[in-house]
């Protein structure tokens, strides 16, 4: 079954040093959708990274089943 346009959250702002969750999910896909976050153009590692444009303190954690990126 294809998939429908995943509904996306991702917050309007965040503070610095705050942890921010951004998700997209859809549900009717067969099999389940899986997703990839992207940062200027360039695709996230899956799992954990660090590093980004404010310096290397900025770690994330990115499941591809669940369409999170923490």
């Amino acid at each position: 079954v294809p998939p429908t346009t995943p509904i996306c959250e991702v917050p309007s702002s965040a503070m610095t040093g705050t942890v921010v969750e951004l998700s997209c999910k859809e549900n009717e896909g067969s099999p389940p959708s899986s997703y990839q976050w992207y940062k200027n153009g360039v695709a996230l590692l899956e799992k954990t990274g660090t590093g980004g444009a404010r310096g290397a303190n900025v770690t994330y954690t990115m499941n591809k089943k669940s369409g999170t990126l923490v």
